[in-house]
């Protein structure tokens, strides 16, 4: 991939990778940073990437840098003992974007990214499974879990 190409790839993806990863993480720093990172990595990789595939590398790379900061900061707050706040769920859908985010809130990072992947990024199971690196009947699980949860708290459900 030489540099024009690689211009044109990071223009036409890297918008629609960090609203992914923003509703999975609902921090937009770090899901700019996460898919900036992963830019990074595939431009340092470029020579190497497969014409067809680049996407689906940034975007495994940035899931893979969301889900370890997710696990990062889960253990500062751990050792600083701060509980998570609760939050009283809602009954009407959200509005916004980041209204969104905030209502996924209740599930763990990696059980949004798979609710994600899943249902709005229309992934396969195993193509969720491949790019978090996480065996099938885990993602079925979680999937299952998240579905769940949401519903329990009357946020949304998943048809």
């Amino acid at each position: 991939m030489n540099e024009a190409e690689f211009t044109d790839f990071y223009q036409s993806t890297f918008s629609a990778l960090v609203r992914q990863i923003y509703v999975a993480t609902g921090d937009a720093t770090r899901a700019e940073e996460c898919v900036q990172e992963a830019f990074v990595r595939a431009w340092m990789k470029r020579r190497n990437l497969q014409a067809s595939e680049p996407r689906r590398w940034v975007s495994q790379v940035a899931w893979r840098l969301a889900i370890d900061s997710w696990r990062a900061s889960e253990r500062e707050r751990r050792a600083l003992g701060r509980a998570t706040k609760e939050r009283s769920p809602q009954s009407t859908p959200p509005v916004s974007l980041q209204e969104f985010a905030q209502e996924l809130s209740v599930l763990t990072e990696e059980d949004r990214a798979v609710l994600i992947l899943r249902h709005f990024e229309d992934l396969s199971i195993a193509d969720v499974a491949e790019l978090l690196n996480l065996p099938i009947g885990t993602v079925k699980s979680k999937l299952f879990r998240a579905t769940e949860k949401l519903s329990k708290e009357r946020i949304f459900t998943l048809e």
